[in-house]
């Protein structure tokens, strides 16, 4: 049950061709910097063993909002780089609270060391419960609004669930009817309430853009009515749920079949922030403005590549092909 989630769609505009990658780091990458993972480097899934991350020299959204005098804050799942270089607030984030990789990454594995969560750049705890971070994310989330109330804000958040381990907390357990994973979407739904709540108690409502999105396909389960999941460039593997609110500017309950995806926020975000992208690299992603206004205007790129998290290019969509 999604209530909080189908009422912010029938509020906002549905993209039903929107495209992410197979796993999570290389998405990660894409949706920061507006363009395909192989062209900045990052391969699919990065491990605490990796010495690796997002390099310094890339621009990411929240390095545009601050040309804008932004305040910026990620809450939630990183997994770009876990070294001090590579951390959010080396990136453009004022401030950080979450995990540096995916939460399967812990010491109950062999050879991980314990799992940490970050305030800023210190490891303020290890081997978080898990069944807690989804509301721990909610009241970091609320509590950064309420101090954003005159100023310009970017918010980025990612949640841990529902990457397994899946967890959710007692006012969630046991409570859905499709187990401990429909639990811990319930749960996210619930945050989701709760932050649109406080952006509305705020005033902020009208002059507030909220996109709502996914980083890859479900793990192990089906995508219907794709073929497909987490791992593969089949349409189930990449083709994911976005949806984006902001009343007044995106007309509510339509649906944009134009070819879309998270390479393609940071351009849009900085038309929204004034800023100027970034113009001394090549952009793969497309500024949606237009279709935001108008679902049914000319495709603002009719192309999408997809990449394996070994940067190979797999496959070519143009238009209705693939």
């Amino acid at each position: 049950r999604t209530p909080h989630l189908d009422r912010f769609a029938q509020e906002g505009m549905r993209f039903t061709h929107f495209y992410a990658t197979p796993v999570c780091s290389m998405s990660r990458a894409c949706l920061l910097t507006g363009s395909y993972s192989a062209r900045v480097s990052m391969p699919g899934v990065l491990f605490p063993q990796n010495r690796i991350g997002l390099h310094p020299d890339e621009v990411t959204i929240a390095e545009v909002a601050k040309t804008r005098g932004y305040e910026t804050m990620m809450i939630g799942k990183w997994h770009l780089g876990h070294f001090p270089e590579f951390l959010p607030t080396r990136q453009g984030f004022d401030h950080y609270f979450g995990l540096p990789y995916s939460n399967d990454m812990k010491q109950s594995r062999a050879g991980y060391p314990p799992l940490p969560l970050y305030r800023d750049e210190q490891v303020i705890e290890t081997e978080p419960d898990q069944s807690q971070l989804t509301r721990r994310y909610t009241e970091e989330a609320i509590k950064f609004l309420r101090t954003q109330r005159e100023k310009p804000f970017f918010l980025y958040l990612p949640y841990t669930m529902i990457h397994d381990p899946v967890a959710a907390s007692a006012n969630f357990k046991g409570k859905s009817a499709q187990g401990l994973l429909g639990d811990s979407v319930e749960e996210i739904d619930w945050s989701v309430g709760q932050i649109m709540a406080t952006v509305k108690e705020l005033g902020m409502d009208e002059r507030t853009l909220v996109i709502f999105t996914s980083d890859n396909g479900p793990a192990g389960r089906a995508a219907p009515p794709f073929s497909g999941n987490k791992t593969t460039n089949l349409e189930g593997g990449v083709r994911e749920p976005c949806i984006m609110r902001w009343p007044g500017r995106i007309p509510a309950g339509t649906t944009c079949e134009r070819i879309a995806g998270n390479i393609d926020v940071l351009p849009t975000l900085a038309k929204v922030f004034g800023a100027e992208p970034p113009k001394d690299r090549i952009l793969d992603g497309r500024d949606l403005s237009p279709l935001l206004a108008d679902p049914n205007s000319a495709p603002v790129r009719d192309t999408h590549l997809y990449f394996t998290a070994s940067q190979k290019l797999e496959a070519i969509r143009q238009g209705p092909w693939k």
